[in-house]
C-alpha cells in the first residue's frame, strides 16, 4: 500500500499522488502490505515472556502510543476509523484493506521476491524493458525466488 509520510512529501512537492492496486483476474485489484511491529521469542524464561507480552499489550492498547502508527498505515482498524477524517488518504487505505495480500507472511523468501520487483520496475520505467519483458521477468524471477525460499527452508 504505501507509507503515508512519503506520500505526503510527494504531494507537497506538487505531484498528484494516489493509491493504485495491482491488476487482478477478478478485476478488483489487489495491493501488498507488510507490517512493522514486534515479535517475542520463547527463550524458555516464562516470567520474561509474560512481562514481554504484557509490555506489547500495553503498547497496542495505549491510545497515545497508537498515534505513532499514523505515519504509515495503522494495522488497527480502530485507529483508521478514529483518524480517517483527519488524515489525508487514510480513509482510502482503510476502505482498500479487503484487497490486501500479505506478501511476507508464509513467503519463505519475501526479500528475494521484492528484489525482483524493484529491478524489473526500474528497467520498465527507464525504458530498458517493454511491459511484456518486465512482466515475464517478474514472473520468472519471483518463481525462482519462491523456489529458493522453499529449498532453503528444507
Amino acid at each position: 500500500m504505501g507509507n503515508l509520510t512519503n506520500m505526503w512529501d510527494t504531494r507537497n512537492r506538487g505531484i498528484d499522488v494516489f493509491a493504485a492496486n495491482f491488476p487482478s483476474l477478478d478485476g478488483e485489484g489487489y495491493c501488498v502490505a507488510s507490517t512493522n511491529g514486534f515479535c517475542l521469542f520463547d527463550n524458555g524464561d516464562k516470567e520474561k515472556i509474560r512481562v514481554a507480552k504484557d509490555f506489547l499489550q500495553y503498547l497496542y492498547t495505549d491510545e497515545e502510543l497508537m498515534k505513532y502508527t499514523l505515519g504509515t498505515i495503522p494495522v488497527n482498524n480502530s485507529v483508521i476509523r478514529q483518524y480517517q477524517d483527519e488524515i489525508w488518504m487514510l480513509r482510502a487505505y482503510g476502505e482498500n484493506t479487503s484487497h490486501v495480500v500479505n506478501c511476507v507472511q508464509s513467503n519463505r523468501n519475501w526479500q528475494g521476491v521484492r528484489d525482483v520487483f524493484y529491478v524489473q520496475i526500474n528497467d520498465l520505467l527507464t525504458g530498458q524493458k517493454t511491459p511484456r519483458e518486465a512482466g515475464e521477468a517478474i514472473d520468472a524471477g519471483c518463481n525462482a525466488a519462491l523456489e529458493k525460499g522453499r529449498t532453503d527452508a528444507g
